[in-house]
């Protein structure tokens, strides 16, 4: 018979190991020096050179066809003018040595720059120069294919014309009066409202600050039209200012002119009729000029005719 032995009995080293919690046992041992050490530089650049071709492959392509892209799209050249917009001092108090000015307009700087954006400034520009019968307006914006780009960067870029050359011959500038004459139909103002939002995105009002100048810029695919379109926008501000400012005296011209015209006539006349009467008659002809009121008044109209004419020329030689 056999009897229990209880005595205390030393754990073994692999039993020690086996006595050990589920969880730590479930966990996977790590194999290797790589899952435990961190990635070096020198791992990096062991990655790049085993591709290099690849990676500068794709460098050549990814960068030749931008810059075949840059010189497909079209070159881009900006026209530039300066004026000076100054408001006319207005005299309410004149002396021999004393003379007193109105206040100055505040909303008169920001009104001439406003005019200067103006659809209808823009579409005088483009009146003015032709536009919509110019294919190369909106035909210059595109360039052709890859073999024309390819030609183009090894030819080099396009020069830029003299600025003096392009505005040598001048324009007759069409005004907003003969705008209205014109009476343009809906399918008119149809066609030319594309020319005028593209003037009007095209064009940059820059003032220069403390000054009383302001440059008008233009950019466009074609240097010698952005030139031209710059300085037409400059004319036709200038022309509708010097007509705004001259239009009273324009005014009184033409009613001095038409009512002298009339007078000259009846002057005629009368003195056709006279001269019939006394020859008919047999009185004697009187040349007496001072017994004639239409002669008089004649005389009046035409040197107030004079004095409108000088204040017309005297405001269009401050533009």
């Amino acid at each position: 018979m056999m009897s229990p032995d209880n005595r205390l009995m030393p754990v073994s080293t692999l039993d020690r190991h086996l006595d050990r919690p589920l969880a730590e046992i479930a966990q996977a041992k790590p194999y290797g020096v790589s899952a435990v050490e961190p990635t070096s530089m020198r791992d990096y650049l062991f990655v790049v050179l085993k591709r290099k071709w690849l990676i500068l492959s794709l460098v050549l392509a990814v960068t030749s066809l931008v810059t075949i892209q840059m010189f497909r799209s079209p070159s881009i050249y900006e026209g530039e003018t300066t004026i000076r917009i100054e408001p006319k001092p207005r005299s309410v108090l004149q002396t021999k040595d004393i003379v007193i000015n109105a206040q100055s307009d505040p909303n008169f700087w920001g009104t001439q720059l406003k005019l200067l954006e103006n659809p209808a400034l823009a579409r005088q520009v483009v009146l003015t120069l032709d536009l919509q019968n110019n294919p190369s307006f909106f035909g210059g914006q595109t360039q052709g294919g890859i073999f024309a780009s390819l030609r183009r960067i090894f030819s080099g870029p396009k020069r830029n014309p003299d600025a003096s050359a392009s505005s040598a011959s001048a324009l007759s500038v069409v005004g907003e009066t003969e705008v209205a004459d014109l009476a343009l139909s809906p399918e008119e103002l149809a066609k030319l409202e594309p020319y005028e939002d593209a003037i009007i995105a095209g064009e940059t009002i820059e003032p220069i600050q403390k000054t009383n100048l302001v440059k008008i810029k233009f950019a466009h695919s074609d240097p010698e039209l952005a030139q031209k379109v710059a300085n037409t926008v400059a004319e036709v501000f200038v022309n509708n200012n010097l007509a705004r400012a001259t239009l009273g005296s324009t005014k009184a011209e033409d009613v001095l002119a038409r009512e002298i015209a009339s007078l000259q006539t009846k002057i005629k006349t009368d003195q056709e009729r006279q001269f019939n009467y006394a020859k008919a008659h047999n009185l004697p002809l009187t040349t007496d000029p001072n017994g004639n009121l239409e002669a008089k008044r004649l005389a009046t109209l035409s040197s107030q005719l004079l004095e409108a004419e000088n204040d017309r020329k005297n405001l269009q030689a401050q533009y």
